[in-house]
């Protein structure tokens, strides 16, 4: 019986840790490198919606560990609360790397990987981190209204503090990062 309790341990932490890294990989993932250009649109390129399903993954493992709550022990009755922040996190991320790709279609540039961005003058490069910023602002602002509706249709004070946080943190962004440019 100790020796089955015990993979099952062994199991569950290294699911924990595979998981862990995975949420680490899908937030950089739209940072590395990124292979977006001129003949992609933004939020309906490949790398856009594998960044889409994985959220919406994620908050389905979400609402089934919440559904199961009353059956887990420890921690692990919080592991419904850690899916939904990792989900929100990935969103950022997302949500920032799309808003980069917006703003390259309004403006008319290629992507920074691209050889024709070494040609852009520097206020045209200035002039795309500012419109980038300001949409990531109003996507992490819309992310934040449905964290905080979503809390507040599932009477979860969690989901109900994650938006108010996003809003804190987004507030933060645009008065010292948006301002700024």
């Amino acid at each position: 019986v100790r020796a089955r309790h015990a993979q099952r341990l062994i199991r569950r932490v290294l699911g924990y840790i595979l998981a862990g890294v995975a949420t680490l990989f899908a937030i950089a993932g739209p940072f590395g490198g990124t292979t977006w250009g001129r003949d992609l649109l933004p939020l309906v390129h490949r790398d856009a919606l594998v960044s889409a399903g994985t959220i919406a993954v994620i908050i389905v493992l979400a609402q089934y560990v919440a559904s199961r709550r009353d059956a887990l022990v420890g921690f692990e009755r919080h592991g419904a609360k850690i899916l939904a922040a990792c989900a929100s996190l990935i969103a950022m991320s997302w949500i920032t790397a799309e808003a980069d790709h917006l703003a390259r279609v309004i403006v008319d540039v290629p992507g920074p990987h691209a050889e024709a961005w070494r040609d852009v003058d520097g206020s045209t490069r200035s002039h795309v981190h500012a419109v980038a910023g300001t949409i990531t602002s109003v996507g992490w602002i819309l992310q934040a209204l449905a964290a905080f509706a979503i809390g507040w249709t599932m009477r979860s004070p969690f989901m109900r503090w994650t938006g108010l946080a996003l809003v804190g943190i987004t507030v933060f962004k645009f008065v010292f990062v948006d301002l700024a440019q």
